[in-house]
C-alpha cells in the first residue's frame, strides 16, 4: 500500500465528523427508514437497499448520502466529495462537483409509454432551467426494464452550461428515475462513477403505497380514440409553456404554493460553512401561508466579509428569480421592536447561485430573515439564527485584509446596502412578517423584546409623547394668543 493511499485512509477514518449544509451529521446519515441498510463491497463502494421503496445502489464510500426531497419524490441523493479551489491568496472556493439522484413516483396513467411518460416528465424538469438543448437521447436499460436515457446542455439562472444525464424506466405503475448532474466541465469526470452507480440499480420489490407519492404535475391523458396527448396538445401551447401556466394555476392557491416552494434556503460560505434557514410563509398575491416549523437550526459562516452563495438543496420544482430582501442584525437586547430595525443590515435583490460578499458589522449570534421571489410571482420568507465566527480580531482588521485582496486583483461582487426604510414602502408584508420572525427568534435566546408587557410600554412611550407634543402645541396656541392680544393694544394705543 503505497504512503498516500494509506494516509487518504487514516484521514478517512480518523477525520472529524462535521455537519453539512447546516444540518446535523446524524440527519444523513441516520437511515432513511427502518427498512434502509447499508454494506460495504468490494471496489471501496457501499450498497444503500431501502425496502419501503424497493430499491437498492451501490455508491462510492467517499460519497456522502443524503435524504431526499419527498416534494419531488427524490429517495436519495448521492454527493461526490467537496472540491476546493483556490480563489485569492486568502479566499478558496468549497462546492460539489457532481451528483447522483434516485427518485421514484407512482403514475396514475399505466397506459403510458415509455417514451410517452419521458417526454412529459423532461417537459416538468426542463421548466426548471432557462434555457435548455437535448443533446442525446437513446434507448436504454435500468434494473433489467426498458429505460429512456437523456443528456442535456442546461444553462442555469447564474448562465453557467452543465451537462445533465437522466434515465427513466417505468415498473408495475411506478415510474424510477435517476439523474446526473455535474458542474460545469465535470460532466466526463465524474460519468464513468455515475454511470457504476447507475448500472447497479436494482428493484427488490413493489414500493410501500404509504411511502411513495402520486405525481403532482398532470399527466398526459388519452382522447375519446385512446390517443395520448402531451399537455402541450391539451392546452393548445408548447409544452414548457404549458407548465409554467400549470404553476400559475396552483401557484392561486397559498396552501398549493407553500407545498411547492423549497423547505429550506442554504447559505454557503467559501470556508465550507452552511446555514439552514427553513420555509416560514409563502405569500401569494398579499395572501400569506404560514408554516407550523418552529425549529431554529443554528449554523455557522465565517468572517466579517464572508463570500456566500445562497441556493436551495436540489432543484426547485419551481422557477427562481432572487433573494429580493435580506435582514441580518445581532441577537441582544434592545429597546424597542423600531431600535432592532435601526440597527439591522438590509440589502435587496441579492442574485441565487453566485457567489457574492456580504460586508457584515457584528459576529456572534445574529438572526437571518429573506424574502425569495419565485419566477410564478409568489414569495417565500425564510429564516433562523447563525453564528458568525471571527475572521480577525476586529472589523477594521478584516475589512482591511479584505481590501487588501482588492488591491491585489481579487474581484468579488459586493453587495451594498440599502435604507431599511424601504422594507415598509417596498413590500408591508416582509415588514410584517420579519419583525415577527425577529420577535420570536430573540425570544429563544431569552431577550423579551416585543412581548407584550413591552409592547405596552412602548405604546405608552407613544402616547406620552403624543400628549407631550399636544400640550406643547396648546402652550404655542396660548402664546401666540397672548402675542395677538399685545398687538390689539398696541394699534388701540
Amino acid at each position: 500500500m503505497s504512503n498516500q493511499l494509506l494516509y487518504s485512509l487514516v484521514i478517512f477514518l480518523f477525520s472529524p465528523v462535521t455537519s453539512i449544509i447546516g444540518l446535523p451529521y446524524d440527519f444523513f446519515t441516520s437511515p432513511v427508514s427502518a427498512q434502509t441498510s447499508f454494506g460495504r463491497e468490494e471496489g471501496s463502494f457501499l450498497t444503500f437497499q431501502n425496502t419501503e421503496y424497493g430499491v437498492k445502489i451501490q455508491y462510492p464510500y467517499d460519497w456522502k448520502k443524503l435524504l431526499g426531497d419527498p416534494s419531488l419524490n427524490q429517495i436519495v441523493l448521492f454527493s461526490a466529495p467537496e472540491v476546493t479551489e483556490e480563489k485569492t491568496s486568502t479566499l478558496t472556493s468549497v462546492y460539489t462537483p457532481a451528483e447522483v439522484v434516485v427518485a421514484a413516483e407512482n403514475i396514475s396513467n399505466r397506459n403510458l409509454s415509455l417514451r410517452e411518460y419521458t417526454d412529459w416528465y423532461l417537459q416538468r424538469a426542463f421548466a426548471m432551467a432557462n434555457d435548455f438543448q437535448i443533446i442525446n437521447s437513446t434507448n436504454s436499460t435500468l434494473a433489467g426494464n426498458p429505460a429512456q436515457t437523456t443528456i442535456s446542455e442546461e444553462i442555469d439562472i447564474t448562465g453557467q452550461i452543465s451537462e445533465v444525464m437522466r434515465i427513466v424506466t417505468l415498473n408495475d405503475g411506478v415510474a424510477y428515475r435517476i439523474g446526473y448532474f455535474a458542474e460545469p466541465g465535470k460532466f466526463s469526470d465524474y460519468l464513468p462513477v455515475a454511470q457504476k452507480m447507475i448500472d447497479s440499480f436494482e428493484i427488490t420489490g413493489k414500493p410501500d403505497s404509504k411511502s411513495i407519492q402520486q405525481q403532482q404535475q398532470p399527466l398526459p391523458q388519452q382522447d375519446a380514440n385512446n390517443n395520448v396527448q402531451d399537455l402541450g396538445q391539451i392546452q393548445g401551447k408548447n409544452s414548457i409553456t404549458t407548465f409554467s401556466a400549470q404553476q400559475k394555476l396552483l401557484s392561486n392557491n397559498s396552501g398549493d404554493s407553500f407545498q411547492q416552494l423549497p423547505q429550506n434556503l442554504l447559505l454557503s460560505d467559501n470556508s465550507g460553512n452552511n446555514a439552514e434557514l427553513p420555509l416560514r410563509s409563502a405569500v401569494v398575491s398579499g395572501n400569506v401561508t404560514d408554516s407550523s416549523i418552529t425549529d431554529l437550526p443554528e449554523g455557522k459562516l465565517f468572517g466579517y466579509n464572508p463570500l456566500l452563495t445562497t441556493h436551495f438543496l436540489g432543484r426547485p420544482n419551481i422557477g427562481l428569480v432572487n433573494v429580493d430582501q435580506m435582514l441580518i442584525g445581532q441577537v441582544k437586547t434592545y429597546e424597542s421592536l423600531e431600535d432592532i430595525l435601526d440597527s439591522a443590515l438590509y440589502w435587496e435583490n441579492l442574485p441565487l447561485n453566485d457567489e457574492i460578499v456580504l460586508r457584515l458589522d457584528n459576529v456572534g449570534l445574529n438572526y437571518v430573515i429573506a424574502s425569495v421571489q419565485f419566477a410564478n410571482g409568489t414569495s417565500g420568507i425564510y429564516s433562523s439564527v447563525i453564528n458568525i465566527e471571527p475572521d480577525q480580531e476586529s472589523k477594521a482588521t478584516s475589512d482591511y485584509w479584505f481590501e487588501q485582496d482588492m488591491d491585489e486583483g481579487a474581484q468579488f461582487n459586493i453587495m451594498e446596502n440599502s435604507d431599511i426604510a424601504n422594507i415598509v414602502e417596498s413590500n408591508p408584508v416582509f415588514y410584517e412578517k420579519a419583525s415577527s420572525l425577529i420577535c420570536s427568534h430573540l425570544e429563544t435566546y431569552g431577550f423579551q423584546i416585543c412581548n407584550e408587557g413591552a409592547a405596552d410600554a412602548a405604546s405608552e412611550d407613544i402616547s406620552d409623547e403624543e400628549e407631550g407634543e399636544s400640550d406643547d402645541e396648546e402652550q404655542d396656541d396660548g402664546d401666540d394668543d397672548d402675542d395677538d392680544d399685545e398687538n390689539d393694544d398696541d394699534d388701540e394705543n
